[in-house]
């Protein structure tokens, strides 16, 4: 399943859901507890050795839920069950998503809690040739030698979906998440991946792998670096995601 097909299901359903939406608002509106789900996806989120959730963006998250008198029960899952997750009228959250035009039809987002820095093309260094004279999107996007591994059901970031839609690349789409994609990208399965440059050295070292294998690569026409949201499902209450905004803005990260 590729991104766009991804996209228009969760456009479709949000659709069908719409006419129920004020009752479940109702329900959720004194809630004191929350199911979070995250990705795995270090160093922003993720499972670490005691099984414990762990990431710095997750930790900001938790101290933003705990602000707003919100106890966060965090769970793991792909991006695509999250997805799925956040179509529902159960009333959770999940952290760190990009906003999309598609996602606000069905969902809730918080003000912005974190800028990531403009994606960078992760590779293998012995493949450094594949990349010579590729310094755009486009020119990358348009190469049928050079093959992009992505997450299933996960955002890169509007500006850079769209160009994604636009010219359709070569690509191996991977359900689960990024540390996943980092091992298939060093055993070739695919040739590069699209990664903020604050990800690459915990995924790499997470996955016990050298540094030394990887070369990053900068593109000219990449947009800036996206941002991140908490992202509620249609069954929290406006006010709830109230609380969390004025949390979001007292602890200043906003």
């Amino acid at each position: 399943m590729d991104v766009f097909m991804v996209r228009v299901g969760f456009f479709c359903l949000c659709l069908f859901l719409m006419p129920s939406l004020s009752f479940a608002a109702e329900e959720g509106s004194d809630l004191s507890s929350l199911d979070v789900y995250y990705l795995e996806f270090p160093p922003y989120y993720y499972t670490n050795q005691n099984h414990l959730p762990d990431g710095f963006l997750l930790k900001i998250a938790d101290e933003i839920f705990r602000e707003a008198d919100i106890a966060p029960v965090y769970q793991s899952m792909p991006a695509k069950n999250i997805l799925q997750k956040m179509r529902s009228l159960h009333p959770a959250a999940s952290v760190g998503w990009f906003k999309t035009k598609q996602r606000e039809m069905c969902a809730k987002f918080s003000l912005p809690i974190y800028t990531s820095e403009p994606l960078v093309v992760l590779y293998l260094k012995k493949n450094e040739a594949l990349f010579d004279g590729v310094d755009t999107l486009q020119g990358l996007f348009g190469s049928k030698r050079i093959i992009l591994g992505m997450l299933d059901g996960y955002s890169l970031g509007a500006r850079v979906d769209d160009l994604i839609e636009k010219y359709a690349p070569q690509s191996v789409v991977v359900q689960g998440g990024y540390p996943q994609l980092i091992r298939l990208l060093s055993t070739g399965h695919f040739s590069y991946l699209l990664v903020a440059p604050e990800e690459v050295g915990e995924l790499i070292a997470m996955n016990y792998l050298a540094s030394s294998q990887f070369a990053q690569k900068k593109m000219k026409d990449m947009p800036p670096g996206s941002v991140r949201y908490l992202m509620f499902t249609r069954g929290v209450d406006a006010k709830v995601v109230e609380r969390v905004n004025k949390a979001i803005k007292h602890l200043g990260y906003y």
